[in-house]
């Protein structure tokens, strides 16, 4: 099966606001990556949003979304199946509807504060679930040096992001989206060196550092090529990841690249559960 992620450049448009919209071009370049399960970051439902649903309709998707005016918003699709899994349509639909459940129990989670999350835990036939979440973290706050930006990411990814990734009780776990974490400077396959950082503002918020906290917490990165990062953002910048949990094979995940569809390219891998 594969798994996707894409920042397709929504931003933070209201919508209505601007000539940004979801046309036929990218609908057909999230369809021609054949992926099972996609992510897709800085989301805004705007024109063309209507075909993407339709699109995915009728190739057997079942969707969620998060989006609010003036923000970036995630949206994850997943086809009803394939040849690892089917999809408990009966029991996701008893589930998103449970509205006592624990909220790590919950079908859907979102939340939208320092950065944008939507986790959805979707049951598959045979009783395990699949937990897909999409991340992406917000930059650019207006006042601030670019090292106390880097700072507040950090504190933003371990305060909303890392209690979901610990103590799991799902076995298949999937992490995707736009981490903003710039430039990678050290080698991924040995713990985070401070000095790599030393002089630079992402020296308390990279992608060494986040690299180690998945893999404290058993996950795979997926976009490790043999400890060398790949360039998603502006063709050089490693900003897109794809972390996973629970799966028996992972091959190194690839670049897909968009043109002028966006300022980042895609992440797509294979896996098998």
């Amino acid at each position: 099966m594969k798994i996707m992620t894409w920042n397709i450049k929504g931003e933070s448009s209201l919508g209505w606001n601007n000539t940004y919209r979801i046309d036929e071009d990218k609908v057909e370049k999230i369809l021609s990556c054949n992926a099972d399960i996609l992510v897709l970051t800085a989301f805004v439902a705007t024109v063309g949003f209507d075909n993407l649903i339709k699109s995915l309709k009728e190739k057997e998707y079942i969707w969620f979304y998060r989006t609010e005016s003036g923000d970036n918003g995630i949206f994850i699709a997943i086809k009803e199946s394939n040849d690892d899994f089917k999809l408990d349509l009966k029991r996701l639909q008893t589930k998103i509807f449970a509205k006592t459940t624990p909220k790590d129990s919950n079908a859907i989670y979102s939340q939208n504060d320092g950065s944008n999350i939507l986790k959805v835990v979707v049951p598959l036939q045979g009783g395990k679930d699949i937990v897909v979440l999409g991340f992406r973290m917000k930059t650019g706050e207006k006042g601030k040096s670019l090292e106390e930006q880097y700072d507040n990411e950090r504190i933003a990814f371990e305060r909303e992001l890392l209690p979901l990734i610990t103590n799991l009780n799902q076995e298949i776990y999937i992490v995707a989206g736009d981490f903003n974490n710039a430039r990678c400077l050290g080698d991924l396959n040995q713990p985070y060196n401070e000095d790599d950082y030393s002089g630079y503002a992402q020296k308390g918020y990279n992608l060494n550092y986040i690299k180690d906290v998945f893999d404290e917490n058993g996950f795979v990165m997926a976009d490790n090529s043999n400890g060398h990062s790949m360039a998603t953002h502006n063709k050089f910048v490693p900003d897109d990841h794809i972390f996973l949990r629970g799966f028996s094979e992972t091959k190194v995940a690839k670049v897909e690249e968009v043109g002028n569809l966006s300022d980042h390219d895609i992440v797509l891998v294979d896996v098998k559960i």
